[in-house]
């Protein structure tokens, strides 16, 4: 979300510095004692690529891993809805979804760029390698909320 209203100029400004000097950033929403936080890029829709977020996990990890993507769109790589890493979370997969509606989530990412960003969203699975669409995913464990259509 974004900040009061006479302090949205400023953090835009703010969040412009920080585009312009490293490609983009990341926004961190919530806290980390309220489920479920997230986190999302800002700028990377300046490199013709989908934002990402991250939902349910720290804030420390969700940033490590979305700027570890962001360094790969600056590489080149391009993803897109259902791509699946190996590569990304240390002994499991990921599953990139497409969001479906973005407004509600990216606020600061669609205030940036003028309009409503494409994004995905990094699902992770549980500690046995289920993502929330397959049967054994824990009912109780829905940190993982989806923002698009599950495969």
């Amino acid at each position: 979300m974004l900040p009061p209203d006479k302090q949205v100029g400023e953090y835009m400004q703010r969040v412009a510095g920080i585009v312009d000097e490293h490609g983009w950033m990341v926004q961190a929403v919530g806290s980390s004692d309220v489920e479920p936080a997230f986190c999302y890029t800002v700028g990377l829709a300046r490199l013709r690529h989908p934002e990402f977020i991250l939902c349910g996990l720290p804030f420390e990890v969700s940033a490590h891993l979305l700027n570890d993507l962001g360094e790969r769109v600056r590489a080149g790589t391009v993803f897109s809805d259902g791509t699946v890493l190996d590569d990304l979370l240390k002994g499991y997969d990921v599953y990139l979804m497409e969001v479906t509606d973005a407004r509600t989530h990216l606020s600061v990412a669609n205030a940036f760029h003028g309009d409503t960003v494409k994004a995905l969203q990094v699902v992770w699975p549980d500690a046995d390698a289920h993502f929330p669409w397959d049967p054994g995913y824990p009912e109780n464990y829905r940190v993982v909320p989806l923002l698009g259509v599950a495969p």
